[in-house]
C-alpha cells in the first residue's frame, strides 16, 4: 500500500506545480465537482482514500494554499477523475 500512497502523493504534488494563478481556472466548479462516478472498483477506492488523506493534509499545511493563488478543493476536483482512471488496468 505504501507504493500506491507514494504515487498518489507525487501526482498531487505534480498537479500543484503544473497549475498557475489563473482567475478563471475554477469557473467549471461553480455548481459541483463534475466527478459523477457512482461505482468504483476496490483498487480505485483504495487509491481515492489515499488521495483524500493526502489532500486533507496538503490543504491545511502546504504554503501554496495559504494565499489565494490556488483553491485546494478545486485542485482535488481536477485530480479525482485522473486518479480514479489511473487505477484501471
Amino acid at each position: 500500500m505504501m507504493k500506491k500512497e507514494a504515487i498518489v502523493f507525487l501526482c498531487a504534488l505534480c498537479a500543484l506545480g503544473s497549475c498557475g494563478p489563473q482567475p478563471d481556472r475554477y469557473a467549471d466548479y461553480a455548481h459541483g465537482s463534475g466527478f459523477d462516478r457512482t461505482r468504483i472498483d476496490s483498487a480505485a477506492h483504495g487509491i481515492l482514500v489515499v488521495l483524500g488523506r493526502v489532500w486533507g493534509f496538503v490543504k491545511y499545511h502546504h504554503p501554496a494554499f495559504a494565499g489565494e493563488r490556488f483553491d485546494a478543493d478545486c485542485e482535488l476536483f481536477e485530480l479525482l477523475p485522473r486518479v480514479a482512471d489511473a487505477a484501471r488496468p
